[in-house]
């Protein structure tokens, strides 16, 4: 009986130890009395208002440096601490849209066109002042974002122009039909909060609208329950920004060939108004 010849035993592989690395971090910070971790809780009160504010968790990550997971899991409280570095950039972003996001919500931006419109400056007139084209112009509005160039040329645009008459008679009727707000009924700091409306005075009781439920089904918030005319509301937004008959179905939870109905019968309406206001 042969002996079977002995196999040495596989050499274990040395591991480098890595420099630099979180376990490194965490122990030269104990070392030196830095904390290691901080906590959460203003982090996730500063996103929650940022989400408040109509950004979206993969807005703030992009405008802090971080993985958007990080800021889901801070946001909805998974992770109680973070590194100091997360925090102070996650706390850095602003809901302001002069601050440094790119690209930068178009509500305020939409908003303020409607205005100039209210007064008489058509979108031909505005899109000749920003010097793009008026399908340039109108795409933009349609978007939810804008690049931060055109974001501020608008709003330097509107500054000049807010308070001065525009030529355009249709543009007036346009605004009037689709219930417009003008330069004036909007505060600075409310034209671009998703959350506030323009002041209105003088309504019937019959006719208020919530101007908050309407933009928080805007936002896409759920738990908003809405009046028929704050329906109605909602609709001529998406009229106007072009949305698909899917996006309204899913503002206003019903189906998509009840959504389609809604926009084909609200373009109808719109379209008879605007040819009365024309013809009048």
């Amino acid at each position: 009986m042969t002996e079977r010849p002995s196999v040495p035993a596989p050499r274990r592989r040395s591991i480098p130890k890595l420099r630099g690395t979180r376990c490194e971090r965490w122990r030269l910070r104990q070392l030196t009395g830095i904390p290691a971790l901080v906590d959460a809780t203003p982090v996730r009160a500063h996103l929650l208002r940022l989400r408040a504010a109509g950004l979206v968790d993969r807005v703030i990550a992009e405008a802090a440096g971080v993985d958007p997971s990080t800021v889901w899991l801070i946001r909805t409280a998974r992770s109680m601490k973070c590194w100091p570095e997360v925090a102070r950039v996650l706390l850095e972003v602003s809901a302001h849209p002069s601050v440094g996001l790119a690209p930068r919500p178009t509500l305020g931006l939409r908003r303020r066109v409607q205005a100039l419109s209210a007064v008489g400056w058509s979108h031909h007139h505005i899109a000749a002042e920003l010097g793009i084209t008026v399908h340039a112009l109108r795409c933009t509005l349609r978007s939810d974002r804008c690049p931060p160039q055109r974001w501020d040329a608008v709003v330097e645009v509107y500054e000049r122009l807010c308070m001065r008459p525009g030529p355009s008679d249709k543009a007036r009727q346009i605004a009037r039909v689709y219930r417009w707000a003008p330069p004036l009924a909007w505060d600075e700091d409310a034209i671009d909060n998703p959350h506030a409306g323009p002041a209105r005075a003088g309504r019937d009781r019959r006719s208020l609208v919530d101007d908050i439920a309407v933009q928080r089904a805007i936002i896409g918030d759920e738990s908003v329950t809405l009046t028929r005319a704050e329906r109605r509301d909602v609709v001529a937004h998406a009229i106007d920004a072009g949305w698909t008959s899917t996006r309204l179905a899913e503002r206003l939870r019903c189906s998509t060939d009840a959504a389609d109905q809604i926009l084909v019968r609200a373009r109808n309406a719109q379209n008879a108004q605007i040819v009365l206001a024309v013809s009048a």
